[in-house]
């Protein structure tokens, strides 16, 4: 199955294997509920490692988003649940980008590289 990229300027896709296996797909996926799945069962795929780094890199908004808002007096609670959304939201698209074989970053963070996965990644691109 060939997958069109001409029209997706986020998908930074095109920089890993095109014939990245189920497996890696799948594992990349539900690294957006469990970060270090994709590193554990494929570490040598460039991929999943992508994936792991956009699944911590929500774990950690979505702690210290919630954290922050909880700490708001009063309105704290009503707070946390527009955090919460967002995280799923965020989790859901995740999922279904690595699903279908894409790369997208996720958003406020997604350019932050806390693990490699790229060694000749650069931002500008």
């Amino acid at each position: 199955m060939k997958i069109d990229r001409t029209n997706c300027k986020t998908d930074i896709a095109g920089r890993f294997d095109p014939e990245t296996s189920r497996s890696a797909r799948i594992s990349s996926a539900l690294g957006y509920l469990l970060f270090f799945v994709p590193m554990v069962m494929h570490p040598e795929s460039k991929f999943a490692r992508y994936h792991t780094n956009q699944g911590f890199l929500l774990m950690l908004l979505m702690t210290v988003g919630v954290a922050l808002a909880a700490m708001v007096p009063y309105a704290g609670p009503f707070l946390v649940i527009p955090v919460m959304l967002f995280g799923i939201c965020c989790g859901l698209r995740g999922m279904v980008t690595a699903l279908r074989c894409q790369a997208k970053h996720i958003p406020l963070l997604g350019k932050l590289i806390l693990i490699e996965y790229d060694q000749f990644y650069s931002l500008e691109a």
